[in-house]
C-alpha cells in the first residue's frame, strides 16, 4: 500500500533568545556540518520538535541532538563528533519508538555511523556513510543486528541553492523471532532527495521527497535556523 506523508517543519524564532550570529556562514548542504538549532514541525503522524547544541573543539566540533516525532511516540538522540580537518564525523544514533508498528509496544535501535564528505569539484561532493547497529523490540524475543550504507551526492547550483540525492540500504544479519508468528528480517532500500535554499547565513528552507521499496512516499518542507 502506498503511503503519502506530508511534513512541514517550522522554527518558532520568537520563542528563542536572540543569540543567532548573523555573521556565521554554515554549509547546510554538508552532512558533516554541526550547529545549534531548534525547530517545530508537523506531519501526518503528528508533531515533531528538535533541538541541538554544538560546541567547537580544537580540530572540529561536537553536536548533541534530540528529535521528538509522531506526537512524541518516537524519541531520537544523536551525538556527533566531527573533524574539520578531514571533513569526517562519527555518530551515535539512538531511536526509541514507543508505538512500534502502531502496537503501543517499545522498540530500541542503536547505530554507530561514520561519514565523510569529499569534494569532487567546486559544485559537486560525495558523502558516503556506513553504520552498524542493533534493534530489539517488545514484539520479538531476540536482538537483530543491522548494517547500513548510504551515499549522499550533493550538487550546489549556486552558493545558496543545492540539491542532494541519497540512496540508502539497511540490512539485518539475523532474523528476529516474533512472539506471535514466525521470523522477521529487515531489508530496506530508500532514495531521498532534498532541494535546499539558504535564506540567510543562519537559515534555510528545504523540500524533501523520499521513496522506499515498500512503495511508501514521503514529501516535506522545512524551515531551519541555527543559533
Amino acid at each position: 500500500m502506498k503511503k503519502i506523508v506530508l511534513t512541514i517543519s517550522a522554527l518558532l524564532p520568537l520563542t528563542l533568545p536572540a543569540v543567532a550570529n548573523a555573521n556565521q556562514n554554515i554549509d547546510f548542504s554538508n552532512p558533516v556540518s554541526t550547529y545549534s538549532y531548534a525547530n517545530l514541525g508537523y506531519d501526518s503522524d503528528g508533531f515533531t520538535v528538535g533541538i541541538a547544541a554544538s560546541q567547537d573543539l580544537n580540530n572540529g566540533s561536537t553536536m548533541l541532538e534530540y528529535i521528538g516525532s509522531n506526537d512524541f511516540y518516537q524519541h531520537n538522540f544523536i551525538a556527533t563528533l566531527a573533524n574539520s580537518d578531514s571533513d569526517a564525523a562519527l555518530q551515535l544514533d539512538y531511536l526509541w519508538d514507543t508505538d512500534y508498528k502502531d502496537t503501543s509496544k517499545n522498540s530500541h535501535a542503536v547505530f554507530i555511523n561514520a561519514i565523510k564528505t569529499t569534494p569532487i569539484d567546486s559544485n559537486f561532493s560525495l558523502s558516503p556513510k556506513i553504520g552498524v547497529g542493533l534493534n530489539n523490540n517488545d514484539l520479538s524475543t531476540n536482538t537483530s543486528y543491522l548494517a547500513n550504507a548510504a551515499l549522499t551526492m550533493t550538487y550546489a547550483f549556486t552558493s545558496v541553492i543545492w540539491l542532494d540525492v541519497t540512496p540508502e540500504y539497511t540490512y539485518s544479519f539475523n532474523d528476529q523471532k516474533q512472539k506471535v508468528g514466525g521470523k522477521e528480517s529487515y531489508r530496506d532500500l530508500s532514495i531521498e532527495t532534498n532541494l535546499g535554499f539558504k535564506l540567510a547565513p543562519n537559515q534555510f528552507v528545504e523540500a524533501t521527497y523520499r521513496y522506499d521499496e515498500n512503495n511508501d512516499h514521503h514529501t516535506g518542507i522545512s524551515y531551519n535556523m541555527s543559533f
